[in-house]
């Protein structure tokens, strides 16, 4: 991580403002979710939200890494495979998604509360698989300078554009996962319910 950091200063210097910074907030984002997922699968390794935010936090540090990379190969020396390179960071961190749906859909039981929320859940699981889709296939967009190594931009636009459905999919799957919150307070006693109401508070200034 502090190579990566050290990576991205010494791109800065001639990288785009706005394009280091995005990267370091992904890092800043990434780095609390795996120590926060590490945590919960060495206490309770079958339980799926340690799953997810271990997947979203790798997501988010393979992105800044691949970004990185592509950046410093721009503005600083040239790299090889840097149009690959960067291409990986322009999807990889679809999973994070999964953090303000799928996980509040199943805390803090592992479960929806009930199987009519399933279909949110297969909402929030799709989404960012089209996510991912849609930077694949797409042209760059988190790195403008970084053009699809698979085919022109101009193809890639009307390749991965169907795939921006992922969004829409997404923010349903986010409040239903707030609703889910919501749910569960209203059963739950002492301690639980205190935890509940604080995660709701947090994943509405998520959303």
């Amino acid at each position: 991580g502090l190579a990566l950091l050290a990576l991205g200063a010494r791109a800065g210097a001639g990288a785009p403002a706005a394009d280091v910074v995005r990267q370091l907030v992904r890092v800043g984002s990434g780095v609390p979710l795996l120590l926060l997922g590490a945590l919960m699968l060495a206490r309770v390794p079958r339980h799926p939200i340690g799953w997810v935010l271990c997947a979203a936090a790798l997501g988010m540090l393979l992105a800044f890494a691949g970004a990185q990379y592509a950046i410093y190969s721009r503005y600083v020396d040239p790299l090889p495979a840097d149009g690959w390179i960067g291409w990986i960071g322009e999807w990889a961190s679809a999973p994070l998604v999964l953090v303000p749906s799928v996980a509040l859909l199943l805390f803090p039981t592992g479960a929806p509360p009930s199987p009519r929320w399933r279909p949110w859940l297969w909402c929030g699981l799709a989404a960012p698989v089209l996510i991912a889709l849609e930077g694949a296939l797409g042209p760059g967009d988190d790195l403008a300078f970084n053009d699809n190594p698979l085919y022109g931009d101009a193809t890639a636009a009307s390749v991965g554009g169907p795939f921006g459905i992922g969004w829409f999919m997404a923010f349903p799957a986010m409040f239903a996962g707030i609703a889910a919150i919501a749910v569960r307070r209203r059963s739950a006693q002492g301690e639980e319910r205190e935890q509940l109401q604080l995660l709701l508070r947090a994943a509405l200034v998520v959303v």
